[in-house]
């Protein structure tokens, strides 16, 4: 029951496909949220994300990772994109993903990249919780820009 507990502070975010997720200290003296989607991933958000919590925060190690529904397994990414944006990411963080190719298209999970990337970047898996709901999978329940839906997810964060 939190309605007797006073809020100070309140994030919001809306996705389809990208990943949302929550970044909380244990205490609840700071939270942070950021959309991930694969444009931002392979731009470096999870670093420059860490960068800032460390300036704010010195302590990260002291916060929990929270990543909401999302893209999972079954992203598609055209075979040619794919090499030029998403394999110089995961090669740089020597990052392996379970991919499918065909001739014009590759499938990964991409929940599984943002996972890795995390970990690769500073958290420690014991501190990631991530929902297995997939936006590409359960599209009668949640939204997918892929799939042409024009709905988003709202995740909100407060204290």
């Amino acid at each position: 029951d939190t309605k007797n507990i006073p809020h100070k502070s309140a994030l919001l975010l809306r996705t389809a496909d990208c990943a949302p997720v929550t970044f909380a200290r244990r205490d609840w003296n700071m939270f942070w949220i950021v959309h991930i989607g694969w444009k931002w991933l392979v731009s470096w958000i999870i670093k420059n994300t860490r960068l800032k919590l460390e300036k704010l925060w010195q302590d990260i190690n002291n916060f929990d990772i929270w990543i909401w529904p999302m893209a999972g397994e079954g992203f598609e990414f055209w075979r040619e994109d794919f090499k030029q944006q998403i394999l110089p990411f995961i090669s740089k963080y020597n990052i392996h993903l379970n991919i499918i190719e065909t001739n014009t298209k590759i499938t990964f999970n991409l929940r599984e990249l943002v996972i890795k990337a995390l970990i690769s970047d500073w958290f420690k898996q014991e501190n990631i919780f991530y929902s297995d709901k997939n936006t590409l999978s359960e599209k009668e329940n949640l939204p997918s820009w892929r799939k042409g839906d024009k709905r988003r997810i709202t995740t909100l964060i407060y204290n």
